[in-house]
């Protein structure tokens, strides 16, 4: 197996990612990230330390500006069974357009599993039908990151059904 580290795959060379500092503190102001770097340290500070797994979904409008996050989901030390129908229902709520998820190995391992893997062809699926694509599904530990999309097109799984995906191209 092959593991990426930090180079978050799905979102487009030199797009920037706008995260509004709002999210829960209802404030108007805005920190921008930059690159994917950045993005990414700051979900290994958001989940990357728990002990328990947890999902963090990002809301972005058109623009990669974030609209909003939330923790959906908290589940044990080994795993986080999740619903598409909640991540999409919040990302209709807040008009999103775009989806990205994160979750954490709280043992460290930033390899998908198979559960990963099929959880993230369902998100896929999910999004293709409410027109809300997802950008990516990360595994963050507190060292480490590995793009879920990144993985599947090494293994082969992301062959014409995510045809949509140029970042990989």
């Amino acid at each position: 197996l092959v593991w990426f580290s930090l180079i978050g795959m799905a979102i487009g060379v030199g797009e920037k990612i706008h995260i509004s500092i709002e999210m829960f503190t209802m404030k108007c102001s805005k920190k921008v990230i930059g690159n994917r770097r950045q993005l990414i340290e700051w979900l290994k500070s958001e989940i990357g330390s728990l002990s328990r797994e947890h999902l963090l979904c990002v809301f972005l409008n058109q623009d990669n500006t974030m609209i909003s996050y939330r923790l959906i989901y908290r589940g044990t030390s080994e795993m986080m069974p999740f619903s598409p129908k909640d991540i999409f229902r919040e990302a209709i709520m807040c008009n999103s357009r775009k989806v990205l998820i994160a979750h954490n190995h709280p043992q460290g391992n930033p390899y998908p599993s198979k559960a990963d893997i099929l959880s993230t062809e369902l998100m896929i699926d999910a999004g293709k039908m409410v027109e809300i694509p997802l950008l990516d599904h990360l595994i963050i530990t507190s060292d480490a990151c590995t793009s879920i999309f990144a993985y599947m097109k090494l293994i082969g799984r992301g062959s014409g059904k995510y045809e949509d995906l140029k970042a990989f191209e």
